[in-house]
């Protein structure tokens, strides 16, 4: 796994630390170099306590990893995860990410370090 998208993962597991019933979908683009983060549910990409934590990290993600960039996106956004590499989620996260009609690809589950749970999409290139 690459810098960057150790980077993401560890920040993700701690706000899934902090944000407990929080879940995120991760994917990477790599034609626009951009790691796209799915926040579910919505009124905690909305809090401005979420908002406050990411703004941070988006401008320490950029000092570190230019010209790559990162995005997240609600639920509700236009733009949306279609191939998650990885998803993780808070101990209290009770939304299935499996059930998104969007969401494509084989899923394995594992429980990951510190009681939050990982699913881990495997995918095969043509």
């Amino acid at each position: 796994m690459n810098k960057a998208k150790d980077h993401i993962k560890n920040y993700l597991l701690g706000l899934a630390n902090k944000f407990s019933t929080a879940g995120f979908l991760y994917e990477y683009e790599p034609h626009a170099k951009l790691h796209i983060i799915e926040v579910m549910p919505e009124h905690i990409f909305s809090s401005a306590e979420f908002r406050n934590d990411l703004s941070g990290f988006s401008i320490d993600f950029d000092r570190l990893f230019f010209p790559e960039s990162v995005l997240f996106v609600s639920e509700s956004s236009l733009n949306h995860v279609e191939h998650p590499e990885f998803s993780i989620e808070g101990p209290l996260f009770n939304v299935d990410f499996l059930s998104r009609e969007n969401v494509q690809g084989d899923f394995k589950f594992s429980k990951d370090v510190e009681n939050h749970y990982e699913y881990v999409c495997f995918a095969m290139a043509a």
